[in-house]
C-alpha cells in the first residue's frame, strides 16, 4: 500500500493533479451509517484488527464527523469509556470482535460483523 500510495503522490505531484486522500476508518464508518436506521442517535466505531489487543480505530458521527481522531488503541475494559457512557456506539471491522467481550455489559455498546472496506462508499 504505501509504495502504490506513493508512487501516486509522484505521478500527481508530477503532472500537477490533485491526489484525494481517503481514511480507511471513515469510509468504513460513512458506509456503515448509511446502511443503518437510526443512524443520527449513535457513533460509530471503525476497527482495524492491529494484532494482539490492539486495533487501529476513530469514532465518528452518522456524517462523517470525527469525534476520536484515528488512532491505535489498546483495547480493555475502559477503552471508549467516555463515549460508551454517553452515546450509542456501534462497532464493526475485523478488530470489534476482540473489544466485544470487554464491554458485555455496556448496553451502550454494539456490534456489527462481516463489514468490509468498500470503495462504493468512498464514491458517495
Amino acid at each position: 500500500m504505501r509504495i502504490g500510495a506513493a508512487a501516486a503522490k509522484g505521478l500527481c505531484y508530477a503532472l500537477d493533479i490533485p491526489l484525494i486522500a481517503v481514511s480507511t476508518l471513515q469510509a468504513l464508518a460513512r458506509q456503515v451509517a448509511a446502511m443503518t436506521a437510526s443512524a443520527k442517535d449513535m457513533l460509530f466505531c471503525p476497527m482495524l484488527d492491529a494484532r494482539r489487543m490492539e486495533v487501529y480505530s476513530a469514532v465518528y458521527t452518522h456524517n462523517g464527523q470525527e469525534i476520536v481522531a484515528p488512532t491505535p488503541l489498546l483495547l480493555d475494559s475502559d477503552t471508549l469509556a467516555e463515549q460508551l457512557a454517553y452515546h450509542r456506539l456501534l462497532c464493526f471491522g475485523n478488530g470489534a470482535a476482540k473489544f466485544q467481550p470487554l464491554v458485555t455489559n455496556n448496553s451502550n455498546a454494539s456490534f456489527l460483523t462481516g463489514i468490509e472496506p468498500s470503495a462504493v462508499s468512498v464514491g458517495n
